[in-house]
């Protein structure tokens, strides 16, 4: 209960997408796993507005 308290946890919870960009930039292969879902959400995005 005092990590929670102390604020600590806070901090490195905010710091994990910068941990995970980190990641992504040193693994070259996960690319795909991160550009194929934007990609795709923004094609859908599009048709979906583009139709109502």
């Amino acid at each position: 209960m005092r990590q929670v308290l102390s604020g600590f946890g806070f901090f490195s919870g905010a710091s994990y997408p910068f941990r995970a960009l980190a990641v992504v930039r040193r693994t070259p292969r996960l690319w795909g796993y991160l550009l194929v879902p934007i990609l795709l959400n923004f094609i859908l995005g599009i048709t979906f507005y583009a139709g109502s």
